[in-house]
């Protein structure tokens, strides 16, 4: 029988089921307007002696154990027969950030520390014989803790556990990340098993697929034990012959030829994380230049932690074949790697646009870029006045439409800041673009004109003046053509979100179909991404469904927490948060994620001046 919501454990109440595994039911429960992870036997296992003593000995194991990134447990009882404990809520885990490949510079500090926990782990006679991406989970904060220790070997002779015994021979573990002779005799095993894991995580992350594709367990099994592991190679970069010596190693089948987690640390310390090929001249040169980025403005996006190590750059990857050159390739590669790439990969191709002949124009396109990179990072007043500038250089006829959309951006910063009539002001200004297009005869893009009634629409809302954003949404929404597919499914979110919209629903549907398609040709857009996740999430609070906003919420959470440079991401993600904990005033657990999200934001100066930003503060209190 599960917990009910509502139901009191101690001074604990629950809250939500978070999650369950074969013994064991994990919920989220609150005190005192705190939230905790309670762990609890399942009541069919009420009577399995062996079942009660594992979980007693996970609690007290993790009660005795002070190595910094082991989850934390505050306390433990017993429930009708069922013991728990309970311990520090986690929201998310490495497995939301897997399934596609990751950069080397996204997964091996993740892996840096998973081997220094268990180094230390090793070294006090514990293996954890359970190690997975669903059982590193990370906090509010981003910093990363190991759990589950349900089925590690402790060192008994060092604890007061309850005795029990795992038989020989018998299998403890995770099939898909149990090492070759864990299959065989889990009794036996060391801390090598761990690491053959770790080895296999690092593999899935980088390849974007495991190294043995298996239908079933035991499949699995007989490649594991008969079969080398293939050579790791990334589908994103060439990396370095260290980097795949060592996962190499960490695959090996017997386990007196893998390293100890200690000599992965050390490794992965000083191996470098990519190859670099021999470059043509040119492209060189351009990676010369990248030092000087580092007294830019931007550039403390490089420097996030002390140990972070940056992504290789666009420019350098080995299987480009023909790199951007003129201003129009370079920027069209900076506006594609800002929406799917890394900041690093934007940063670099803008620097590298810097270098080419001046001319007014190129100058104004510059700064347009600078600003929507300063957009990017969420610094306002930077990027309202290089738009401003930008539209300075955008004085001919000619460039009208170059104008149009650094005004509108420019709108959008004012109207952050609380400038509202400086901002309806260029947005009107900008939608006369509209009957320039119109009168043109020739086939010149009208990106601007829906984009300016678009963003006009937006204004309305935000003054709620409900009447007239559905007008200029309905009217966007009828110029934009429909390969702006993206653009088109925003429109389609923002109608349904208005009050008093006919039919919202088959809005919702039609955005989310839409932007399933972009994605499935442009997996990596974040634009597309974003705009599917906030159609969901309207379509979850007209449904007042509880547990699909909290889905949304545990798949947000690592697109801004991979990346927290990206200002833009922290905004869309805290509105969310708040329009959910205004359908769910209830939901505790949803106001301390809004606080931490707040707090980074305001570590890292991103949204200074925000009207929402001040406004959601207030709301959320101390």
């Amino acid at each position: 029988m599960k917990l009910l919501v509502g139901q009191r454990i101690s001074s604990y109440v629950v809250a939500d089921l978070l999650g369950e595994g074969g013994t064991s039911e994990v919920y989220l429960v609150h005190r005192d307007d705190q939230s905790f992870a309670l762990k609890i036997l399942k009541e069919e296992h009420r009577r399995n002696a062996v079942q009660q003593a594992r979980l007693v000995n996970e609690a007290e194991a993790l009660r005795v154990l002070d190595i910094p990134g082991v989850v934390q447990v505050f306390g433990d009882g017993d429930f009708e027969g069922r013991p728990y404990y309970v311990m520090e809520y986690l929201p998310t885990t490495l497995a939301e950030r897997l399934g596609k490949p990751l950069l080397p510079s996204q997964i091996v500090p993740v892996i840096e520390k998973l081997a220094r926990i268990l180094a230390q782990l090793h070294a006090r006679g514990y293996v954890h014989r359970d190690l997975k991406p669903r059982n590193i989970l990370f906090a509010l904060d981003g910093s990363l803790r190991l759990a589950d220790f349900g089925l590690a070997k402790l060192p008994i002779d060092q604890l007061a556990v309850v005795p029990h015994s795992t038989a020989t021979g018998a299998f403890l573990g995770t099939h898909a990340y149990a090492a070759p002779e864990q299959l065989l005799n889990a009794k036996s095993v060391d801390g090598r098993a761990d690491v053959y894991a770790l080895g296999l995580i690092l593999f899935e992350a980088l390849a974007g697929r495991p190294p043995f594709p298996a239908e079933n367990a035991e499949e699995l099994a007989h490649l594991r034990l008969t079969k080398r592991a293939p050579q790791l190679l990334s589908p994103l970069v060439t990396l370095s012959p260290q980097l795949v010596s060592l996962v190499a190693q960490m695959l090996e089948r017997a386990h007196d030829r893998r390293p100890s987690a200690h000599e992965v640390l050390q490794r992965l310390a000083s191996v470098p994380l990519t190859h670099a090929p021999t470059l043509p001249r040119r492209r060189f040169a351009a990676l010369l230049m990248l030092p000087l980025f580092l007294s830019d403005p931007f550039a403390d996006m490089f420097r996030e932690k002390p140990d972070a190590r940056v992504a290789e750059p666009l420019i350098v990857h080995p299987h480009e074949v023909a790199p951007p050159q003129t201003a129009k390739e370079l920027f069209a590669a900076f506006g594609l790697a800002l929406d799917a790439g890394t900041m690093e990969e934007a940063s670099a191709l803008l620097l590298r646009a810097e270098s080419l002949p001046v001319t007014p124009e190129l100058e104004g396109k510059l700064l347009q870029k600078q600003a929507d990179m300063a957009r990017e990072l969420g610094r306002l007043n930077q990027a309202l006045q290089l738009y401003r500038k930008a539209r300075q250089h955008f004085s001919q006829p000619s460039s009208l439409r170059n104008w149009a959309a650094c005004a509108i951006r420019e709108a959008d910063m004012r109207l952050h800041l609380g400038d509202m009539d400086a901002a309806r002001e260029l947005y009107e200004e900008a939608a006369q673009y509209h009957s320039v297009v119109l009168a043109k005869k020739d086939d010149s893009r009208g990106d601007e004109v829906h984009l300016a009634l678009f963003h006009l629409g937006l204004f309305f809302l935000e003054q709620r003046l409900f009447d007239r954003a559905h007008d200029k949404l309905i009217l966007a929404k009828a110029s934009i053509p429909e390969t702006e597919v993206v653009l088109l499914a925003r429109t389609e979110e923002r109608l349904a979100s208005l009050p008093g919209t006919a039919n919202p629903l088959p809005l919702l549907e039609s955005a989310i179909e839409r932007t399933q398609r972009e994605l499935k040709a442009n997996p990596n857009s974040r634009r597309a991404q974003v705009t599917r996740w906030r159609a969901e999430h309207q379509r979850a609070l007209l449904l007042h469904d509880e547990h699909a906003l909290n889905s949304l919420y545990t798949q947000l959470r690592p697109a801004w927490s991979t990346d927290k440079s990206r200002g833009t991401i922290a905004h869309d993600y805290l509105e969310l948060l708040m329009k959910g904990i205004a359908a769910f005033p209830t939901r505790l657990d949803w106001q301390q994620l809004a606080r931490a999200v707040c707090s980074e934001i305001e570590q890292r100066q991103q949204w200074q001046g925000d009207v929402h930003l001040a406004a959601w503060k207030k709301r959320l209190g101390p």
